[in-house]
């Protein structure tokens, strides 16, 4: 009979974590649509409102790449990213807390791995960004490529282009494997330096309250909890450094999709239909 309470606590806090999570993926799905639905019909409007001079220098491939592959990534960032961010900053916040009412020093130990974390970010920031950009270009000039190969498919029979395009194709396949290549070595180099910190601050923080431990200041359970602190509290950041090339990523599709959705017509873009 003295179980029946526990057990009933133990019912209520699963049915929390479960309405919790479902809600999660819910909130996370609805955002993603949204967003999705909300850039592209932008997106759409605004070229309809484009001139002529505007489609002269821009292949339909491009704008595909932009409105179709650009969008999916930057709405799938902005949803589960925003989320992960949340439930990570959160987490974080709330766990730091914890380890200062139970041992500032200790808990000081931990934490301090986090501004050479953020000068680290800082300098991956950069450098994954910029060929993420790289990424983002070149696919739209593949889909542009293969979009015009595709619907000159007779202009190139009719003059025998076909080994040329495939030329033309190859160079623009192996500029995006370069490009795709060094993006992942930047951020396969960027998880584990995350890990490592991690493990660095965690060791640390067992090595002085091991010793504090024997010398009495604290006891065994304290230093057990923070290990297990210390553990979770840096579990956010091993996620959102997964997270970051795609981060990286979003962005470059970002600057890209707003790039579309704020150009502006040109001057013909008043003349009357009839004498275009």
């Amino acid at each position: 009979a003295r179980l029946w309470p526990f057990a009933i606590e133990y019912l209520a806090c699963t049915l929390v974590i479960a309405v919790s999570v479902g809600s999660f993926i819910w909130a996370g799905g609805k955002i993603r649509t949204h967003i999705s639905h909300d850039i592209r019909r932008d997106g759409f409007e605004n070229l309809q409102r484009l001139s002529f001079s505007f489609y002269d220098h821009r292949p339909v491939g491009w704008l595909m790449a932009r409105m179709t592959s650009d969008c999916e990534r930057l709405a799938n960032i902005l949803a589960w990213g925003f989320l992960d961010c949340v439930w990570g900053a959160t987490m974080m916040l709330g766990i730091a807390l914890a380890m200062l009412a139970m041992n500032a020093k200790l808990a000081l130990l931990a934490l301090v791995v986090i501004p050479v974390l953020g000068w680290v970010s800082a300098k991956f920031q950069k450098r994954i960004l910029k060929s993420a950009r790289e990424v983002r270009r070149t696919n739209s000039r593949i889909t542009a490529s293969y979009n015009e190969s595709i619907m000159g498919v007779l202009t190139s029979k009719a003059f025998v282009r076909e080994q040329e395009n495939l030329t033309d194709f190859r160079q623009l396949t192996d500029g995006m494997y370069g490009a795709s290549v060094q993006n992942q070595t930047q951020a396969a180099i960027y998880v584990p330096i995350v890990l490592t910190l991690a493990s660095l601050a965690t060791g640390l923080t067992l090595a002085v309250g091991g010793f504090d431990l024997f010398s009495g200041v604290i006891s065994v359970g304290t230093l057990v909890a923070f290990m297990a602190y210390s553990r979770h509290f840096f579990d956010p950041i091993e996620q959102l450094g997964r997270w970051f090339a795609e981060m990286q990523m979003a962005q470059a599709s970002a600057e890209r999709i707003i790039s579309l959705i704020d150009a502006v017509p040109g001057p013909e873009a008043d003349i009357p239909y009839l004498l275009r």
